[in-house]
């Protein structure tokens, strides 16, 4: 009986702790969890949020390769840049990369691209056409698009 209770307690605990984890749109940019971080990231992507490039940066000294590739996507889309930044190097030409976003962005010379739609946004659809109105010309019927066919009979050769 003990047993059987100590294993329900068990349970309990793993169940328990399998909701605590937060939520990946929770936590933003400092959520130590990486895709709470990726979620952040892709969201100022998205909507194309300048602002939030410092804290798009920091995410580049990260321990997660995907969080460190999504942040250099989304800088260079917002930015235009990379400086040098590739998520795969070694710690110390990353960390030398992201010196120099960071004075880049201390010296104001990071400037957006403009109207450069990002690869995380959803593509823009094009409008809808007009709905058809009652108004609109007919078609030319098809024994009249065809030259070489008489009024009143049908166009194509004819099987004689």
């Amino acid at each position: 009986m003990r047993a059987i209770l100590i294993a329900c307690g068990a349970l309990i605990a793993l169940l328990a702790l399998a909701g605590c984890s937060p939520s990946a749109t929770q936590g933003g940019f400092d959520s130590p969890n990486p895709s709470a971080r990726m979620y952040a990231i892709e969201q100022a992507a998205r909507a194309g949020d300048k602002s939030a490039v410092k804290a798009i940066v920091d995410q580049l000294d990260s321990d997660d390769p995907a969080v460190r590739w999504l942040a250099i996507t989304a800088l260079q889309r917002l930015t235009g840049q990379t400086y040098g930044y590739r998520h795969y190097d070694p710690p110390m030409q990353r960390r030398e990369a992201i010196a120099r976003w960071v004075a880049a962005i201390n010296s104001g010379q990071i400037m957006p691209m403009m109207n450069t739609p990002s690869p995380l946004a959803p593509a823009p659809q094009p409008a809808a056409a007009p709905p058809a109105s009652s108004t609109s010309p007919v078609a030319e019927p098809a024994s009249r698009s065809h030259p070489e066919s008489a009024p009143g009979q049908p166009a194509g050769p004819s099987h004689g």
